[in-house]
């Protein structure tokens, strides 16, 4: 499957998972589309009209694997419209939409007002869809909330590897887990290389390796980055990928607001170095 193809049925994938889990969420977000027809507010048409331009980038993108998280932009667009309708138009329609409120709350399958310490333990085979969609909250409660936690046990309760990672070479921590673990096991002198690329800019710009859950796309680390990394200078073996990462390290670790730090930026975003990066793809 192509990425680009992939990423946009994956998107609808992920409006699928909000109508399973929240559909209070979805009402709030067609009321956000339909109440600036009803108020004729210019300003609420606006942000109607960008609310919607953003849940279009949300299928381009694929979504993501946590599930209602890309949604919540708008939500809040659509709680400002609504907050600025007119009393007018909302008046007659105020108690049968508090009942609606309401009831779609509650129908949610694993609604937040009804949550226990036991939350995420009764439904662990369905808290990662078959798209990779998952309830994050479930997947980490039993392990990190607050309502669980207890004398007998330590806090976090997570697997080794997250509070005592292997450092390699130069201090370096190649993984995939880059959240947990550089919270609570990572020495302060380490640095964590994230395979996804989620925190590591010259990898999120080469090509995805192998099969991808939305949001997790494991990259090849280049022969010499682990080398550039340790030893502060540019060892990269490729030299259009180094001259790539050369232009990346001004803008990361440049002067604010050097000139020829601001021009990279633009230069970067206008493509002017996507040569340096394609010929690195072409030699693989």
């Amino acid at each position: 499957m192509r990425l680009p193809w992939g990423l946009a049925a994956q998107g609808l994938t992920y409006y699928l998972n909000l109508l399973r889990l929240d559909m209070l969420s979805v009402a709030a977000i067609a009321c956000g589309c339909v109440l600036p027809l009803m108020s004729k507010d210019r300003k609420s048409y606006a942000l109607a009209f960008g609310m919607m331009l953003y849940l279009a980038y949300v299928v381009k993108i694929g979504g993501d694997f946590m599930a209602g998280r890309f949604f919540s932009i708008a939500v809040l667009c659509a709680a400002v419209i609504i907050a600025r309708t007119p009393g007018r138009v909302m008046k007659s329609a105020w108690w049968p939409s508090a009942a609606v409120v309401i009831l779609l709350g509650l129908a949610s399958p694993y609604t937040p007002i009804l949550s226990e310490d036991s939350y995420g333990a009764s439904h662990r085979r369905t808290i990662i869809d078959k798209h990779g969609v998952a309830d994050e909250r479930a997947f980490y409660y039993r392990r990190t909330g607050l309502l669980t936690a207890e004398d007998s046990r330590t806090m976090p309760d997570v697997a080794p590897g997250y509070l005592s990672p292997k450092i390699g070479r130069y201090g370096i921590i190649v993984s995939h887990n880059i959240g947990m673990m550089g919270f609570y096991g990572a020495e302060r002198e380490a640095y964590i290389l994230d395979e996804y690329a989620l925190g590591n800019a010259l990898l999120a710009r080469l090509p995805v390796r192998g099969r991808w859950r939305i949001g997790h796309y494991r990259r090849t680390i280049p022969v010499g980055y682990l080398d550039t990394l340790g030893q502060g200078a540019n060892r990269i073996e490729d030299p259009g990928l180094a001259e790539y990462n050369k232009k990346l390290d001004v803008v990361i670790r440049g002067d604010l607001y050097d000139p020829v730090r601001l021009r990279t930026i633009l230069d970067l975003n206008l493509g002017r170095y996507d040569h340096l990066i394609e010929s690195y793809i072409d030699s693989r």
